[in-house]
């Protein structure tokens, strides 16, 4: 006997379970080593040899072999098996084919004295039908063992002439079923409408697969690969066919893909994001200065003799402030679409709410429209912003009035929810969720415009009739709340947008609270502005100015430590922007409070920033002013901050963290 194994462990095992009285084991690591001892010693009754060897391969070991004595029994192993290489030694007259690891070696012994058992019939010329007998089985054997459908029929009629075991599994027939039946019977028609929707159609690779769709026996369809090959038997062509099941392969893939272009997408929000907060705190340092100038000359003109040029001058101011108020409108909704909108929590009754926008609304939506409010009683309490919940009833209820010209049905409903994947827990005070729904009976959206309806500056609407960041800025809310939108619409049949937010049992609500004392007058207290922007600074000077206090000016964080060092502890409060070049306005109020450590601060942004909410201590809240600001927010901003000795803490609106200073 022949052992050809190039590795030395595993030639020593097979040597111990070979070893047996009366046969020789000669055991060789290579090709030329099992040919040269081929050439020199006796006939070979049975070869077991490795597929892969340092020199060559076992398949053509065997075939050398097989020219040299028909009669020699030649058992290939290999750890890497695949239907070619068995197909191929199945081919090259190979009597058994193993695949390694071994799942029983004292079977593998058995085979062996099996096969020497052939050789010596073939020797007495015993052999003839057994070696029949024995191909067919091994060809059957290696035929059922595959684990891919393998299918042979007639080149010419198409009839199907045999089947593996795989191939009655994957497409569903018994054996008597399938063979003698036309292997079209398989296939989907390459014109079928099944076929021209299906996303695979009839193609080849380089590498010769083919990927198809095929039927069963029930009429399902199954997507597969195949490779296909040609041989003559007996004068006649016969084609064999390797088919694949890759329905889970290309599911996997599917969703790959959709994982991958949501990864996209999100990417792309977050640049949009980025670009939007960046274009926004540049804008409101610009309505800052529009807002408040053009206020300081409408009250100018109000103290002037009314005539046509002071009336004619004040609409025209009118006019600038409302352009103003619209510009501010639009920046809003940018910062709230990328997150760093300032915004003031609170504990809120989104009943209260949707009743306070109702009412506000009816006149707007018109009498075409009804109006149904379903309202569940003893409703959870959310936390949020109560001013950005109202934006975003609004914006719902406009796109549904929108989506109605000529009239329909606007129905609104709450209800309490479980918490639907939110990780609400009920600790710490917190409920369940809180559900939203506003729907319409209007126009609808189509599948592809549903899946963009929350992309930003995507908008069905005329030209000048929107902008594309309503339902963006909705979103953005809602997930900054803990919560998520949720839309479902179909063309003609209207429309429906549910909210989920987490809900809390607390009742508490800061309007509810104890009545603060009423702000006393500006007592010549002095103000320290920093801000990089001249116009904003200045505007910010006047305005404190004309209340009554007295003021000092900075136009950076260097020069703020100078004055500040210079008017000491008389600095009763700083009003300082949070993104200047030199150092942030958190740093700056960090370096000055080493020196006077109660020192009062108001800071002011365009936009959100972690600096202000990530520096400061545990539960404070930051007096933020937000741009573009009037002099009436900023002064009672600034008057309640100095008055908080008498008062609580603090009440400007916390900082959202969203975004990094920029």
């Amino acid at each position: 006997m022949l052992l050809v194994e190039k590795d030395r462990i595993v030639r020593e095992l097979l040597e111990t379970v070979l070893e047996h009285p009366g046969r020789r084991v000669d055991s060789i690591a290579t090709v030329q080593a099992a040919l040269a001892a081929l050439k020199q010693g006796p006939a070979v009754d049975v070869a077991l040899i490795e597929g892969r060897l340092p020199d060559g391969t076992g398949l053509e070991l065997a075939r050398r072999l097989k020219e040299l004595d028909p009669t020699t029994e030649v058992l290939l192993m290999s750890a890497a098996a695949s239907l070619e290489a068995v197909l191929a030694a199945v081919e090259a007259n190979v009597s058994e084919y193993f695949a390694k690891p071994f799942e029983d070696i004292n079977q593998l012994a058995l085979r062996v004295t099996a096969a020497e058992e052939r050789a010596r019939l073939r020797r007495e010329g015993k052999w003839l039908h057994a070696a029949l007998v024995e191909s067919e089985e091994r060809y059957r054997k290696l035929f059922e063992a595959n684990p891919d459908a393998v299918i042979v029929f007639d080149a010419r009629t198409q009839v199907i002439e045999d089947a593996n075991a795989a191939a009655l599994r994957l497409y569903g027939y018994l054996r008597a079923e399938l063979l003698g039946r036309p292997v079209t019977d398989l296939r989907v028609p390459p014109d079928s409408e099944v076929t021209l929707r299906s996303s695979l159609g009839r193609t080849a690779s380089v590498s010769g697969v083919v990927v198809r769709r095929d039927r069963r026996r029930d009429g399902r369809f199954v997507d597969v690969e195949l490779v296909e090959g040609r041989f003559r038997v007996r004068g006649q062509d016969r084609v064999v066919e390797i088919v694949r099941d890759i329905g889970e392969r290309l599911q996997a893939e599917a969703t790959r893909n959709e994982l991958e272009t949501r990864l996209r997408q999100s990417q792309k929000l977050e640049a949009l994001g980025q670009l939007a907060g960046g274009v926004a705190h540049d804008f409101n340092n610009l309505l800052a200065v529009i807002l408040n100038y053009a206020q300081f000359a409408h009250e100018a003109l109000t103290r002037v003799p009314v005539d046509e040029v002071a009336r004619g001058l004040r609409d025209d101011i009118q006019q600038i402030l409302s352009a103003a108020h619209s510009g501010a409108s639009l920046t809003k909704q940018l910062l709230g679409f990328s997150r760093r909108e300032v915004v003031q929590p609170d504990i809120v009754d989104v009943n209260a709410v949707v009743r306070a926008t109702e009412r506000l609304l009816r006149r707007t939506l018109g009498p075409s429209i009804e109006v149904c409010t379903d309202l569940a009683t003893r409703l959870f309490r959310v936390r949020m912003d109560p001013g950005q919940l109202e934006q975003v009833i609004v914006n719902l209820v406009v796109n549904a009035r929108d989506a109605m010209p000529e009239g329909g049905k606007l129905s609104i409903a709450t209800r309490n929810a479980a918490s639907e994947g939110l990780g609400q827990t009920a600790s710490d005070g917190e409920a369940g969720c809180v559900s939203l729904e506003v729907s319409d009976t209007g126009h609808g959206m189509d599948p592809a415009t549903l899946e963009r309806a929350f992309e930003p500056f995507f908008t069905t609407k005329e030209r000048d009739r929107g902008t594309g960041l309503g339902l963006a800025m909705v979103k953005g809310i809602v997930e900054h709340a803990g919560g998520r939108i949720d839309a479902t619409s179909e063309a003609g049949a209207g429309s429906c947008f549910r909210i989920i937010l987490p809900g809390t049992r607390s009742q508490t609500d800061r309007r509810q609270r104890s009545a603060r004392p009423a702000p006393r007058p500006p007592q010549g207290e002095l103000v320290l502005v920093v801000d990089d922007d001249r116009a904003v600074r200045h505007a910010m000077l006047r305005i404190l100015k004309h209340a009554g206090y007295r003021v000092a000016e900075a136009d950076g964080s260097a020069r703020a430590l100078v004055e500040h060092e210079r008017l000491g502890a008389s600095v009763a409060l700083v009003l300082t922007d949070i993104l200047m070049p030199d150092m942030s306005g958190e740093e700056l109020v960090h370096r000055m409070r080493e020196r006077q450590p109660a020192l009062k601060v108001v800071y002011v942004t365009g936009y959100a920033t972690k600096a202000v909410v990530d520096g400061g201590k545990a539960n404070e809240q930051r007096a933020v002013l937000p741009k573009p600001f009037d002099p009436q927010r900023l002064l009672a901003l600034v008057r309640q901050v100095l008055d908080a000795e008498r008062d609580e803490q603090p009440c400007g609106a916390p900082a959202r963290p969203g975004g990094e200073p920029s």
